[in-house]
């Protein structure tokens, strides 16, 4: 008086179906068909939920975005080989340093990566160093800016020397 187990005897879906067929947030795992929650799972290392930097990012107005590979590993070889000025502000930015303000050190926005960025000023600071000099560095600059304006994000620009020579006032301006 047992029950019998019907086996499913179709082959394994190909890694895209199955991409397409799940979504993993968190220790979660839902069905994007039906968006029930099917099981638990333990939660990958140094990953708490999907807002992290991940590959995939839910914005507030609750749209998911896709972060390229190549881009979040370019992100973090920047955090790990700062420039000179770029220690020198981050002593003065991290750990809510700045009126409590929290600032995130090369963040991804959209598809550029800024060198700071507060999320409650809504301020994006980029140091510029002496290879913003060129033509295509430059245009890729404005091209930054203009998207980050149109997204409503303050971009601060401040030369590597001023960051070097007075800090204290680069931090005034920031606040302003």
């Amino acid at each position: 008086m047992g029950f019998k187990l019907k086996h499913l005897t179709s082959p394994r879906p190909s890694p895209r179906q199955e991409r397409e067929a799940w979504q993993v947030c968190g220790d979660t795992r839902y069905d994007n068909k039906k968006m029930n929650k099917i099981k638990k799972e333990p939660t990958p290392k140094n990953q708490s939920n999907c807002t992290s930097l991940s590959y995939r990012r839910v914005k507030p107005d609750g749209k998911i975005v896709r972060e390229s590979k190549e881009l979040i590993e370019l992100a973090r070889v920047l955090r790990k080989n700062p420039t000179k000025s770029e220690k020198l502000l981050w002593e003065q930015l991290r750990s809510r340093r700045l009126k409590g303000y929290k600032f995130h050190r090369q963040h991804i926005i959209g598809g550029f990566i800024v060198d700071f960025y507060n999320r409650a000023l809504k301020v994006a600071i980029e140091l510029d160093g002496s290879v913003h000099a060129r033509e295509k560095v430059k245009f890729n600059d404005i091209v930054r800016q203009k998207y980050l304006e149109s997204n409503d994000i303050t971009v601060l620009r401040f030369k590597n020397r001023e960051v070097i020579n007075d800090c204290t006032k680069i931090l005034a301006k920031i606040l302003l």
